[in-house]
């Protein structure tokens, strides 16, 4: 984002489930974002899906990591329709 901090989220939801078996709890947050782009002017909404994990002692799995701006609808449907 050009401008984090003029982020406007809506239709946001947050998903949970384990991985390899329970050793990984991830997360799933899908929604819609808005920000301003380079000339100071909102884009409008668009689709984002955004994934963390933790491990059984609370810390953060890097490889679990992921930002997706824009996602293929699929994506959207399978890991935020389908709550995985």
């Amino acid at each position: 984002l050009k401008d984090p901090d003029s982020a406007q989220y809506q239709d946001t939801h947050v998903y949970e489930m384990m991985v390899l078996g329970d050793s990984i709890k991830m997360y799933t947050l899908c929604g819609k974002i808005n920000a301003k782009n380079g000339f100071g002017g909102y884009t409008g909404f668009h689709d984002f899906v955004a994934t963390v994990g933790f491990d059984k002692d609370g810390n953060e799995v890097p490889f679990v990591r992921n930002i997706l701006l824009e996602p293929s609808p699929e994506l959207v449907t399978e890991s935020c329709h389908n709550g995985l």
